[in-house]
């Protein structure tokens, strides 16, 4: 009976608990399983109990071959190793004795666990969509980007114009929304299927010669990169849809904007010195707006009261454009008026911080006007 009164437990009652066990290691695997992985994938080691923070030291974890910028974790019960592993290796990880658990029990005995990975997925990698610039002091105008494991690449080059600027933004937005992707604008100037070298399951780095698609090293171009028909994604099991593309610019005239409500303030440089350029004819696409530099570089338009894409540099022959937005999915902006109105600014404070219950408040503060105008004119 209870102290409470002479009533007893009708029914025996069970309860159950559990102690905690010898730390141990319970299973090991590289990425999701212990079959080869992909290089770069990380290797993961767990463990029947949470390992105590305090004593964790990653040097405890020891990798041969080494990999370079190794990286080793504790995420509790699990420890996570990562870093540039290569392809088809096999790793040893060496486990010291001393890894201790949150009990205070160490592992007591050393063990070495094998990772293996297998060759890398194909990767390829270089600017993607937007714009880019050729670097003006580079001895051949060139369009460079990286893979892993293809033995060949489409490279196809568009010849453009400013005047193909809202295409290309409209060719960006629908390329990934259909199953045959779109033909980029301008005029096809390339189309071959380029072989890769290096070595199996390493960084290439490819650069296509653009010298012989531009006249006197001076244009604007599209270049696509992509997978051959016909070749299967070993990840998705279909069609390999891998891309690389940019509007590709190469000129010697570096192109800045600055804008406020009704104005546009550009600068002309000169991309190799830096030095601005005088003479520079600037306007602003789809519109009667220009301009030319001044001995500064500078020059001021006024705003359009409709969405300008692109501002345009012309001088000597060369071209070369600033977009307000590289990646428009929706259409519509650009460089342009911008209403204003008048607005209150606020600024309110109190006597102190917190207050007790049923005290009084007191608030101070004052309010400004800021009128909508070229200077802005204070109110109070």
């Amino acid at each position: 009976p209870s102290a409470e009164g002479p009533l007893t437990n009708p029914a025996t009652q069970g309860f159950s608990f559990q102690t905690y066990a010898p730390l141990r290691i319970t299973e090991y695997n590289c990425g999701y399983s212990n079959e080869p992985c992909p290089p770069g994938s990380p290797f993961n080691i767990n463990f029947n109990n949470a390992l105590d923070q305090s004593t964790f030291d990653p040097a405890q974890f020891t990798v041969s071959p080494a990999i370079p910028g190794v990286i080793v974790e504790n995420y509790g019960s699990s420890v996570g190793i990562r870093g540039a592993t290569i392809g088809r290796t096999t790793y040893k990880v060496t486990v010291s004795a001393d890894v201790q658990d949150v009990f205070g029990q160490k592992l007591g005995k050393e063990q070495v666990l094998e990772f293996k990975t297998g060759s890398a997925n194909p990767i390829l990698n270089g600017p993607n969509g937007g714009l880019i610039t050729v670097d003006p002091t580079a001895q051949k105008p060139g369009f460079t980007f990286f893979s892993i494991n293809y033995d060949s690449l489409r490279v196809r080059v568009y010849s453009v114009s400013p005047t193909d600027w809202p295409a290309y933004m409209n060719y960006l937005r629908d390329y990934w929304n259909n199953e045959t992707p779109p033909t980029p604008p301008g005029k096809e100037v390339m189309n071959t299927n380029l072989r890769i070298g290096g070595e199996a399951d390493s960084m290439t780095e490819t650069t296509v010669d653009l010298s012989d698609l531009l006249s006197n090293g001076k244009g604007q171009l599209i270049v696509v990169v992509d997978v051959p028909q016909g070749i299967v994604s070993r990840i998705l099991g279909n069609r390999d849809r891998s891309v690389v593309q940019s509007w590709v610019q190469s000129t010697q005239i570096g192109l800045d904007a600055f804008t406020d409500h009704s104005e546009l303030v550009a600068w002309a440089t000169d991309l190799n010195t830096g030095t601005p350029l005088q003479g520079v004819k600037l306007s602003l696409s789809n519109s009667q707006v220009s301009a030319t530099s001044d001995e500064n570089g500078v020059a001021r338009v006024d705003l359009p009261s409709t969405p300008s894409q692109l501002l345009i540099g012309e001088m000597d022959g060369d071209l070369a454009i600033l977009p307000n937005n590289t990646y428009d999915y929706w259409g519509g902006s650009g460089f342009q008026q911008q209403p204003v109105s008048d607005e209150l600014r606020w600024y309110v404070f109190d006597d102190r911080q917190m207050y007790r219950p049923t005290e009084e408040v007191h608030v101070k503060g004052w309010l400004r006007l800021m009128r909508a105008s070229p200077m802005p004119a204070w109110v109070y």
